[in-house]
């Protein structure tokens, strides 16, 4: 039951109520706890900001779908505020009390999540000390050599040239790390060490250096070659990550301008449908007011006339917004590398709905294997199909038709695997397989889709419990071995 309204809190937070929150309680428009409660002439309840307010005292019944007179109802407020409600963070803190002291609760709630001032991270309260002392990327702390301050990120790979060191050359002796090279230049045991033991000799000098060096000059050419060769190995290992974290990051910066882009449509769209619905509310009480002053009937066929052209328009807007909400959605949920997360709510719903056969199959969003790979989606029955209709969840994989696959190399052969994440991930359920080359399932796709291929008996419906269903939702996640 969201609450956040009623607490001018930041960040939407779900509230458990203690026991069934009565329906005197809830909005007809939005179906929530009612937020600043006002109360129509009839009777109705709704949230302020669920109706369109006519003049100071009318507003327009979403119910009746006539005009009315209203009244806040400090009442039903007075009533809300005193509901008790279980503390938003309830898997861990045991806190219950009136709406009213829930908001000065998140105050002092230990389990609260707070975001680091200095790193970003959300961090639940009570562990933030510790974490700007340990781990947070941004903090600093201080050498307790060279009293520095030092990045945390840094403290592994800090090099502190005060910090004590042993003699590596086995004369026992401790100095400063700024002073190392100084020393191995002095050191009595300088001369009896070889100089390529850094790098691996394990050879004891039993003649003069100078003999060993001569004795040893194809084992020490071979420790050299040896570490060039891991050293430029680790600087290609280097130079594929930042490329690829580069590229990475790039596509990232793609898909951020395109939601950013997509936002800024929908937000156009939504002011432009609320001018267009209020001036068709103002154009329809014109027109009741020149039929009851007995005007003649041509003004009022012309005003009819210009409300059709507006409802029309509005229709077409709200047609618009709509195509433009799904595809902001269907660009959310889309990954393009190969592993998908899949949340799919409302489950005891949908479960009916697959049962009753009204909704038989759900389909995920596109995805694909790379920026420009293969695209395909996931097929899901949630009460079963061919094999296990009845008792078992079906997941399929399907290929789907794209632009690029010109490029690919046919059949399809990654080895797929498919999760049902658990509560516990001890009790994910996983199944795999490897394509088949001689099925028309993994070709080069001619329609918009390719048939499916999967698993009809992924899950026993009998299993799929409180492990798996988190707030009436369960996950499922697919990864293509590339």
């Amino acid at each position: 039951m969201l609450v956040s309204k009623h607490l001018n809190l930041e960040t939407p937070l779900e509230a458990n109520p203690v026991g069934v929150i009565d329906e005197k309680y809830i909005c007809k428009v939005c179906i929530k706890l009612l937020c600043d409660a006002v109360q129509t002439g009839c009777g109705e309840r709704f949230c302020k900001s669920c109706v369109n307010f006519i003049s100071s005292g009318t507003l327009f019944c979403p119910i009746d779908k006539v005009e009315c007179p209203f009244f806040h109802d400090k009442f039903a407020i007075k009533e809300i505020f005193a509901l008790e409600f279980y503390c938003p963070y309830f898997e861990s803190c045991l806190w219950k009390g009136p709406l009213s002291k829930l908001k000065l609760h998140l105050v002092v709630c230990e389990y609260a999540i707070q975001k680091c001032e200095k790193c970003g991270e959300e961090i639940i309260k009570k562990n933030l000390d510790e974490h700007c002392l340990k781990d947070c990327s941004s903090s600093f702390f201080t050498c307790e050599f060279c009293n520095e301050n030092i990045l945390v990120r840094d403290k592994q790979t800090h090099k502190c040239l005060k910090s004590p060191v042993k003699c590596l050359l086995g004369c026992n002796s401790t100095f400063l790390y700024e002073e190392l090279i100084t020393h191995i230049s002095k050191c009595n045991n300088s001369k009896k060490t070889c100089i390529y033991r850094l790098i691996g000799c394990k050879s004891d000098l039993t003649s003069s250096v100078e003999d060993h060096y001569v004795s040893h000059l194809s084992s020490h050419n071979h420790l050299l070659m040896v570490f060039v060769q891991e050293m430029f190995l680790t600087q290609m290992t280097l130079k594929n990550e930042v490329s690829k974290l580069n590229k990475e990051n790039l596509e990232l910066r793609q898909q951020l301008e395109s939601v950013k882009k997509f936002d800024q449509e929908i937000s156009d769209l939504k002011k432009t449908v609320q001018i267009q619905g209020d001036e068709s509310v103002s154009l329809r009480f014109q027109v009741n007011d020149l039929k009851e002053s007995n005007f003649k009937p041509t003004p009022v066929d012309e005003f009819n006339k210009k409300l059709s052209v507006v409802e029309r328009s509005q229709e077409k807007l709200n047609e618009t917004y709509s195509d433009l909400q799904l595809s902001q959605q269907i660009l959310e949920n889309t990954s393009y590398d190969g592993h998908l997360l899949w949340k799919i709510s409302s489950y005891k719903q949908r479960s009916m709905a697959a049962m009753s056969g009204t909704i038989p199959a759900l389909h995920s969003a596109p995805c694909y294997t790379s920026r420009f790979g293969y695209k395909y989606c996931l097929r899901l029955y949630l009460n079963g199909d061919g094999a296990g209709k009845g008792s078992y969840i079906s997941l399929f994989f399907v290929l789907m038709k794209s632009d690029y696959d010109s490029l690919h190399k046919w059949p399809f052969q990654n080895k797929v695997t498919f999760r049902l994440r658990a509560k516990n991930p001890e009790y994910d359920i996983v199944e795999s397989f490897t394509p088949d080359k001689n099925s028309s399932s993994f070709i080069k796709p001619v329609r918009e889709m390719n048939i499916a291929a999967g698993v009809p008996l992924f899950a026993k419906k009998s299993d799929i419990n409180e492990n798996f269903i988190l707030d009436d939702a369960i996950f499922i996640e697919s990864k293509i071995h590339l």
